[in-house]
């Protein structure tokens, strides 16, 4: 459930602990965590995450340049906006 938050944890901080999303991790009852040490840990394996190092650390790296090129395109090319629901009955 926290892998995610764990790769991001070793992008940015260089760690595994969770302490930097206390406010998630509180919303969620703290369901799956470990506290260490005063230090919170993901009580699941961080084989998920590891693997997923690469592949978050190019999105987290590009995704603003991705939406506003995205942002860009839909706007010159207003068909595309237009809901799927709004077609003509026959």
């Amino acid at each position: 459930m926290w892998s995610i938050y764990t790769t991001m944890s070793i992008i940015k901080e260089g760690n595994i602990n969770l302490n930097e999303y206390k406010d998630i991790l509180g919303k969620r009852n703290y369901y799956g965590i470990q506290n260490i040490d005063r230090n919170l840990y993901n009580k699941f394996p961080i084989g998920s995450s590891l693997i997923s190092i690469p592949f978050i650390f190019i999105i987290e790296k590009y995704w603003k340049l991705f939406i506003i090129r995205f942002n860009d395109y839909l706007k010159s090319e207003p068909a595309l906006i237009k809901p799927i629901y709004y077609m003509p009955a026959d």
